[in-house]
């Protein structure tokens, strides 16, 4: 491994979890004060379920990365978890302090990203590429492929974060199934076809004040 290189794992595929903002496989978010923009989604799996795999990727990082050494900060909580608890702070609107939709105390989340110039591919069950997010709502479960990989800053110190390469669609979340954060607005969420329209022109602006 070279010096100044941070340990990345293979790709793997993860286990059936269920996914939110997922539109944001199919838009990349735009660079902020606190994001480097790209694609990614929130990935959550009740906490019962088997997250050996995942597991097992994070101590493969800590073990290629800071050797002996890195067990010990693990243990003392030096090394950043991705693996965050669904009824935690990360979980809930720094606003209101709500539970974001797909929390609760009974699961938990990673956050997965891709480079703005890497978008995930994004399959459905017989394996025909998805190009449309609302063929893949928030909400929805599926396979993802992913990576783990070692990370360093002045301002968070270590911790390992995954990648995403790619998402295999299992189960379409349908009706109240879908989760905030979802794709694009329903038209007939807001509209309804007006009867006898004739085309007039509305009144101005200023017909609204007097």
């Amino acid at each position: 491994m070279a010096k100044n290189r941070m340990y990345r794992t293979e790709r793997f595929r993860g286990p059936l979890m269920r996914i939110s903002y997922a539109w944001q496989l199919f838009t990349p978010r735009e660079a902020g004060e606190n994001s480097r923009g790209g694609y990614g989604c929130t990935l959550i799996m009740p906490k019962k379920d088997d997250w050996s795999s995942i597991q097992a990727k994070i101590k493969e990082c800590v073990t290629n990365q800071w050797g002996d050494r890195g067990a010990e900060k693990w243990k003392q909580g030096l090394i950043k978890n991705p693996i965050i608890d669904g009824a935690g702070k990360e979980a809930r609107n720094k606003e209101t302090g709500d539970l974001h939709p797909g929390m609760g105390e009974d699961v938990q989340f990673i956050r997965v990203a891709s480079g703005a110039d890497r978008r995930p591919q994004v399959y459905d069950q017989n394996v025909v590429l998805l190009t449309d997010a609302d063929d893949c709502p928030s909400g929805s479960w599926g396979y993802p492929v992913l990576n783990a990989y070692c990370w360093h800053n002045d301002q968070n110190g270590d911790g390992v974060s995954f990648g995403i390469e790619m998402f295999q669609l299992v189960k379409k979340a349908e009706g109240d199934e879908i989760l905030g954060g979802g794709g694009r607005a329903k038209p007939e969420d807001f509209f309804e076809a007006v009867a006898g329209a004739t085309g007039d022109k509305p009144e101005s602006a200023g017909d609204f004040f007097g």
